[in-house]
């Protein structure tokens, strides 16, 4: 599943090496794309890319909701019992999706996190997600060290109890899913340079935003309950052993 803003011109590249990393695997998966509001050609091009492939879903928001929100309309389109993530600027790699999933199926996890060990980006942008993962650390005792890659891959079931519906939610997905007792691994996954067009987050910009989510995760940690997988059946009063 891909999110995609404004990424007309990644899109080709990213859809052909979907397709030629799920045959090198020989898995059988669908590629959803949600379009989130984009102003460029990003539509046109996924519906020619739908055209020549059958396994290619496009999905249409009718206007830019942020990256939360696209992940959860992507997961709620989705059929099969595993779910994976990509960014749509080509630095993930659709040939990791496969190991990931082959990790979680061997570990009996419920979310295989991807980690980028040699990231290509800006050493703000690096600055600003240290900053981030210590801050994650404190508030939340999260200790997956690259919340930020969208690379992983998740059971079904887990990724529908994420509240991707709230804006900003994507960041702490690691820590929503341990809330919910997930078994949570993370592995390294390539990193690449961006392929075209430029990001879409302005470090600073987004830095108080990201801090009033983080207190928002953690007031969710310390309110949540966590039931049992089955609620105990109610005792018949007749059979109460006096």
């Amino acid at each position: 599943m891909v999110p995609a803003f404004n990424e007309a011109e990644c899109l080709p590249a990213l859809v052909a090496e979907f397709d030629a990393a799920m045959q090198d695997a020989q898995v059988d998966a669908e590629l959803i794309a949600v379009d989130d509001g984009s102003t460029d050609d990003t539509v046109r091009v996924l519906h020619d890319q739908e055209t020549e492939h059958p396994w290619l879903r496009v999905v249409t928001l009718p206007q830019n909701a942020g990256q939360s929100a696209a992940f959860a309309a992507g997961i709620r389109a989705a059929r099969g019992p595993h779910i994976g993530m990509l960014d749509a600027d080509g630095q993930n790699d659709p040939a990791d999706l496969p190991r990931l999933l082959q990790h979680l199926r061997q570990t009996d996890a419920d979310l295989v996190q991807g980690q980028r060990t040699d990231r290509q980006d800006s050493t703000k942008k690096r600055l600003a997600s240290t900053i981030g993962r210590a801050a994650r650390r404190w508030a939340l005792g999260d200790r997956v060290a690259d919340t930020g890659c969208s690379c992983r891959v998740a059971t079904a079931e887990l990724a529908r109890s994420w509240p991707l519906h709230l804006r900003g939610m994507h960041r702490f997905i690691p820590a929503l899913s341990a809330m919910h007792g997930a078994r949570v691994v993370e592995i390294p996954v390539a990193h690449r340079p961006r392929r075209a067009g430029r990001s879409k987050y302005r470090d600073l910009a987004r830095g108080l935003p990201g801090f009033f989510d983080l207190l928002a995760v953690q007031w969710m940690q310390r309110r949540h309950v966590r039931l049992p997988d089955a609620a105990a059946p109610a005792r018949d009063p007749d059979s109460v052993t006096r």
